[in-house]
């Protein structure tokens, strides 16, 4: 009789069960309604106790799959059951938002275009992108800073054989021994990178000197407007200068906070920076950078003579260039800064 009941709809049982032994009638602030309490019910609160499922169950479940697909959320690429197998919690001291939206991992992938190629991945997470990064790339070296996700790691990367873990601090770690991983060829990153640790992290690409050929990033939006800041904007410091003057930036897509787990608080973007050869000058660029936007509120003739320049040398140099001396760095386009850099360390 219990089979039975179990393979009905849940308005059948409550028929069958309506006139018999163990179902009463209880009155709570005087409203009279039926509460089952026969065997069906002690039989199903007892499968769910020993964590097994019953056709029951499944009639009322949110989403069903077909036989021949992989049951939902028990896969490799799902963020919440990754976490929840290996008890895992978002470290906030480290920024940890894991994205969960396979549709915007499969964009992701598909922009940065590594098919073939030498991967550098900063944030590793949970695997699921490295994992996908890995069917489509020639090798992966990923760099995750929380040891504490070896393990879960372990399991989601299983059978990628082109994959290389590196549990360390990217700001830290031996750039060389990376390049070496990847066989000295060209390097393509793709990262998910903490709103806190955004600029060290891109300076320290920008300036590595590896042959890096493209960077996929996803950061936040207001991190992102930086790579495509102009002139006399906010967003226009030395990490606009460096990155214009190296690469050109492209927007892939949004990501809102549903697309991470658990969800931030701010709205992020895929920015991708591709690499612009032929370009000379960028480590004076650097020392330039260094100079001029050393006080955001000087002018450039105080900051450059603030820095050691020569009071002479630096006003011969922006007249040169046709750079105002008394004008401010973040008002001065990436070409100009350029030029006077090339005129002051020539």
């Amino acid at each position: 009789e219990i089979a039975q009941c179990l393979v009905g709809s849940e308005m059948c049982i409550r028929d069958r069960l309506r006139h018999r032994p163990g179902y009463r009638r209880v009155s709570p602030r005087g409203k009279r309604h039926e509460k089952p309490c026969g065997p069906v019910f002690q039989y199903r609160r007892r499968m769910q106790t020993l964590g097994e499922k019953t056709k029951f169950q499944d009639l009322y479940s949110e989403k069903q799959c077909s036989c021949s697909e992989e049951p939902i959320g028990m896969d490799k690429l799902n963020t919440k059951y990754l976490m929840n197998r290996f008890d895992l919690k978002p470290n906030k001291a480290l920024g940890q938002n894991f994205i969960d939206d396979r549709g915007a991992l499969e964009s992701i992938v598909d922009g940065a275009d590594i098919d073939g190629k030498g991967v550098l991945e900063i944030g590793a997470g949970l695997g699921t992108m490295t994992r996908m990064l890995s069917k489509r790339a020639r090798h992966v070296v990923s760099v995750e800073i929380d040891r504490g996700l070896e393990q879960v790691l372990s399991f989601a990367l299983e059978g990628c054989d082109n994959v290389t873990m590196l549990f360390s601090d990217f700001l830290k770690c031996d750039l060389s021994l990376i390049h070496e991983m990847l066989k000295g060829e060209t390097i393509d990153v793709v990262a998910n990178l903490p709103y806190y640790v955004t600029t060290p992290i891109c300076m320290r690409l920008l300036k590595s000197g590896l042959p890096i050929e493209s960077m996929t990033l996803m950061l936040q939006s207001e991190a992102a407007a930086r790579f495509f800041a102009q002139p006399s904007c906010r967003a226009y410091g030395p990490l606009a200068v460096i990155s214009q003057y190296q690469y050109t930036a492209s927007k892939l897509i949004d990501l809102p906070p549903e697309s991470y787990y658990p969800m931030p608080e701010v709205e992020s973007t895929v920015v991708k920076l591709t690499r612009i050869h032929g370009r000379e000058g960028f480590n004076k660029l650097c020392r330039l950078c260094a100079l001029v936007f050393a006080n955001r509120r000087k002018t450039i003739q105080n900051n450059l003579i603030s820095g050691g320049i020569p009071r002479e040398e630096a006003l011969a140099a922006c007249a040169q260039c046709g750079v105002p001396p008394s004008a401010r760095a973040e008002a001065i386009a990436v070409d100009s800064l350029a030029a006077l850099a090339a005129a002051l360390f020539d």
